[in-house]
């Protein structure tokens, strides 16, 4: 057993992170919410446009204790990198190597620790704020190696 933090389905309402401890212990807790990066980080990773002009950008910040990776969701490349005028941003645990968006309205995000992560943005209601979202789908980790490229 690898001694890292791992999360299975964190997207998912109830889901839990089984964090490895010393020797053949194993703990599960439950994740802290999801909340908003504090700002949008410095360092641009990737951009990818929707169909409707949007822009999803992908940040990162290498020189801080946790070496995590952002995905800004805003209506407009006009809006970025300003965080007042972003949809939806999310911090995950990891770097974002590569970032895809796919005609059937869905990202694809390789993270620096192996992982791919699949999400698709959602809205309910354009004029509020607050109807802006990410649903994630089930993300795969198959090997214990980076991802440097996705086509």
């Amino acid at each position: 057993f690898y001694k890292r933090e791992m999360s299975v389905a964190a997207s998912e309402p109830g889901a839990l992170h089984v964090v490895a401890g010393e020797g053949n212990t194993v703990y599960v807790q439950s994740p802290p919410p999801p909340l908003p990066p504090p700002e949008v980080d410095q360092y641009l990773e990737h951009l990818e446009f929707g169909p409707k002009g949007d822009l999803f950008l992908a940040t990162s910040v290498l020189n801080r204790r946790n070496w995590t990776g952002d995905i800004w969701w805003f209506g407009s490349a006009e809006d970025a990198p300003l965080k007042e005028k972003a949809r939806v941003g999310h911090r995950l645990d990891s770097g974002i190597a590569k970032m895809k968006y796919l005609d059937n309205n869905q990202i694809v995000v390789g993270l620096d620790s192996g992982i791919i992560l699949r999400f698709t943005p959602k809205s309910t209601d354009e004029n509020s704020k607050e109807s802006y979202r990410y649903e994630f789908q089930q993300s795969i980790c198959e090997h214990e190696d980076q991802i440097t490229d996705m086509d």
